[in-house]
């Protein structure tokens, strides 16, 4: 650590080697939830998990790519009580095209993201009304577990709270976020950040998931990378408007 005199009190101010104090740091970590995946079709069609049969109701119009036209591969469902910000009593599912293999997406032409609430008087899709997909592009059917954890944003999120390239060499060794499967926190960025705005207010949307390539998993993502899911959290748009950046 070093040390550094407020401009404003002359009072001294305790730095970390990256150049931010100890408060600014802690102003930062956000919580997040990883996720790992455990093989094997979970007991309730409510559950979180990835791949297999989503809560999709009976005679429900699977989505279909609007660029190709082709059916959309289910990658992962959330359930409310797992996931702060959704509503306790729905399930989000999301949905990619894997013939078109979107790298950025803003207007869910080539993924779709839905928020279903519960209805226990409804039959579920069987297994029959699904798309067929070959076996080796389907995501392994898994349940979830999660754990809480505290992410911190990439050093490239900083701007120019980091002002030298020693100093965001020194944070990212300590503080860069989770790389694996998660919900909430930050996203891990391979490359420069590249938010995606609402299509509906122009805004900036908020980082939502990502999922990383695995093997065990049958997740892959361009070259081995990271799908990342961003919603718009204005009260006009929460919960409908969905973006989605592919980096390897």
């Amino acid at each position: 650590m070093s040390n550094s005199s407020d401009p404003h009190s002359g009072e001294t101010v305790v730095l970390l080697p990256f150049g931010l104090s100890p408060e600014d740091l802690d102003a930062l970590k956000k919580e997040c939830r990883l996720l790992r995946f455990v093989p094997g079709e979970p007991k309730s069609r409510k559950e979180s998990r990835l791949g297999g049969l989503p809560y999709l109701r009976v005679n429900a119009t699977w989505p279909v790519c609007k660029h190709c036209g082709e059916p959309m591969l289910f990658l992962l469902q959330c359930h409310g009580h797992d996931v702060p910000g959704l509503p306790a009593e729905h399930v989000l599912t999301w949905f990619i095209c894997n013939r078109c293999k979107p790298w950025f997406d803003n207007t869910q032409e080539r993924f779709r993201v839905f928020l279903l609430p519960f209805d226990d008087e409804v039959e579920r899709m069987p297994l029959d009304e699904t798309p067929l997909f070959a076996k080796e592009v389907l995501p392994e059917p898994s349940g979830i577990q999660i754990r809480q954890e505290t992410d911190y944003p990439d050093a490239d999120d900083l701007g120019n709270a980091l002002k030298t390239p020693a100093q965001k060499l020194a944070y990212a060794r300590a503080h860069e976020p989770h790389r694996q499967h998660k919900v909430g926190g930050y996203p891990f960025w391979s490359f420069k950040p590249d938010v995606p705005r609402c299509e509906a207010c122009g805004e900036p949307m908020s980082f939502f998931a990502q999922l990383a390539s695995e093997d065990a998993a049958n997740l892959h993502f361009r070259d081995e990378g990271h799908a990342l899911l961003f919603h718009c959290t204005r009260e006009e748009c929460q919960h409908k408007h969905w973006g989605l950046v592919v980096q390897d």
